[in-house]
């Protein structure tokens, strides 16, 4: 029973600890508003471990302070993260009307 219990614990330990390498790196939520640097809302993610990690199923929602509805930013299909460099997700469905173009 106890050897059954800790096997548990430490499939449920790597479980969560195979997630925990992706860090939200930076985030802009001021795409295309007047005076914005860039036309779409973005984030940046960091993966700190050392292999790739498929995001292709995750998404990222995000409202504003003052907001009610959440906005959804799809994944694309196959999209990695490698190890060490930081990937741009842009989250905004449409560029905005001012700033430059999404790196």
């Amino acid at each position: 029973m106890i050897r059954s219990i800790i096997l548990l614990v430490v499939f449920i330990c790597t479980i969560f600890s195979s997630n925990a390498q992706v860090l939200l790196y930076e985030i802009y939520g001021a795409g295309g508003n007047s005076g914005a640097i860039y036309d779409k809302d973005y984030v940046v993610l960091y993966n700190y471990g050392a292999s790739n990690v498929d995001i292709s199923s995750w998404s990222i929602q995000y409202a504003s302070s003052s907001g009610s509805s959440w906005n959804k930013g799809n994944i694309p299909s196959g999209t990695f993260i490698v190890p060490g460099v930081p990937t741009v997700i842009c989250v905004a469905s449409s560029a905005g009307t001012n700033g430059a173009s999404t790196p």
